[in-house]
């Protein structure tokens, strides 16, 4: 009997002893700590911000925000909060993962999701609808909203032809930063779009990218108001068919000749508006008769096989404050041409608009040409200088189709018409910072074309290489079983 536990206890004794054991008792000690160690980094990982464990693998950088954003974070000095107005379950995660980022960049800024039907009393807090988000200004009480639909846009155009509706482009920094912007900017310009001459309004679209950067745009009839306000700092007008007064025009004229600026938007070619083409003739310009067309392959509009000569793409040339629309198209349909005159020494030109050299003048039915073929101006910024030591100027467009909102930039989701009139009204303001209007970022799909020098070298990394580790591994591997 003490034999057998003597040797129980040689053999428990040599298995403590041997080198399986200690091996053994080395490998769980060795796991018990790297699973501590794993629990520590991830309480450590859980407790830093979402900006440092999420990682943007988008192609376009959807949920990251730019350096024209974090400069604008930079300057932030009052309480500002962010309400994303949404369900949860409908909620896009896109739009609440970038408005998040304004939440972990800026310590001046507080992000909140408001569930519209858990409660409703919210969305008259914030004066707003559901689907959208409010960017408000806690010191001074200012408030923006943009709408999801403002957010995410549709390819129109690729819809109308195949039925297909497509999400084109996500504009949620440009415009969450742009009412960021617009909250804790105190000082707001002030521009007059003219009424009473049968103009075109300046759609609400407009009038909102334009407060975004702190401009207000508002109306003004001349035959109530007198005469043009003190506070102008420009004045649109959009495509008038009726003629000045008389008074209206001395107004302008007064306005002008003491450093005014003013935008132009032609109407329809032929319109008998005799004060109007004065005024234009102050700064050189002449309105030449007749309807543009373009036939030019690539500088008009065609669709189903059909070209639309008098809908033209005039090509964007110089003068990148106003031209800069991100390699966008500009349409424009019925524009006039202008004719500037070079000899007055007193105006200084820039032109950024022009058609092709296949382009003419026709009549208002399209029958008969008036022109040759030629490329005309339809974009240009003239500075005049005053006998009394100011300066005024013009933007000329050949068409108030530029914003034409109906016919175009609802019509069209893919132009650059917004991008450049906002440019030239901020341009002509001057006192504007443009630079927090940022771009649309694309959400159209993008492929990798793999030319046939490039499959066959990959041919050699996806393939051959890993078969030869393999293979080289098995050779070992029965080598080592053979002994």
């Amino acid at each position: 009997m003490n034999n057998e536990k003597n040797d129980f206890k040689a053999k428990a004794g040599g298995m403590f002893s041997s080198r399986t054991y200690k091996n053994g008792v080395y490998s769980v000690g060795l796991t018990a700590v790297v699973i501590v160690l794993a629990i520590v980094v991830m309480l450590f990982v859980n407790m830093l911000p979402d900006s440092l464990k999420q990682i943007d693998t988008s192609n376009q950088k959807l949920y990251s925000i730019g350096d024209e954003t974090r400069r604008l974070l930079d300057a932030v000095t009052d309480d500002i909060t962010i309400v994303v107005v949404a369900e949860e379950s409908t909620l896009d995660k896109r739009i609440s993962k970038l408005a998040d980022q304004y939440d972990e960049n800026c310590d001046k800024i507080t992000t909140i999701h408001l569930d519209p039907v858990a409660n409703p009393v919210g969305l008259t807090t914030y004066d707003t609808s559901a689907d959208s988000i409010v960017v408000k200004n806690e010191v001074t009480g200012k408030m923006m909203s943009v709408s999801f639909s403002d957010i995410i846009k549709y390819d129109y155009v690729t819809y109308s032809q195949t039925g297909v509706l497509n999400e084109k482009e996500f504009d949620g920094e440009g415009q969450i930063t742009g009412a960021l912007y617009y909250v804790i900017n105190t000082d707001t310009q002030q521009v007059y779009y003219l009424t009473g001459h049968n103009e075109e309004i300046v759609v609400s679209s407009l009038r909102t990218r334009l407060k975004k950067i702190g401009i207000e745009a508002s109306k003004l009839d001349l035959m109530t108001a007198g005469s043009v306000p003190d506070d102008c700092k420009l004045l649109i007008i959009n495509g008038p068919t009726i003629d000045f007064a008389d008074d209206e025009l001395a107004s302008i004229r007064e306005y002008c000749n003491n450093g005014g600026k003013l935008i132009y938007l032609s109407g329809l070619p032929g319109a008998e508006i005799t004060n109007v083409e004065a005024l234009l003739s102050d700064f050189g310009v002449t309105v030449y008769d007749g309807t543009l067309i373009d036939s030019d392959a690539g500088s008009h509009y065609r669709y189903n096989n059909t070209d639309y000569f008098n809908y033209i793409l005039p090509t964007i040339q110089s003068l990148p404050e106003i031209g800069r629309v991100n390699d966008k198209p500009v349409l424009m349909f019925n524009s006039v041409a202008y004719g500037i005159d070079q000899s007055d020494m007193s105006l200084s030109t820039e032109y950024f608009m022009q058609t092709s050299a296949l382009s003419q003048l026709v009549t208002a039915d399209y029958n008969q040409n008036t022109t040759p073929s030629m490329s005309y101006t339809v974009g240009a910024d003239i500075v005049r200088k005053n006998d009394n030591g100011t300066e005024s100027s013009i933007v000329l467009f050949g068409s108030y189709s530029l914003i034409d909102n109906d016919n175009i930039l609802s019509a069209f989701g893919n132009l650059g018409n917004a991008d450049m009139f906002v440019n030239a009204v901020s341009w002509s303001v001057g006192d504007v910072d443009a630079g927090f209007s940022i771009p649309s970022k694309s959400l159209a799909v993008v492929y990798n074309n793999v030319n046939s020098k490039a499959a066959a070298s990959s041919i050699v990394f996806i393939v051959a290489i890993p078969v030869a580790i393999f293979a080289a591994g098995m050779t070992v591997w029965i080598k080592r079983r053979r002994r």
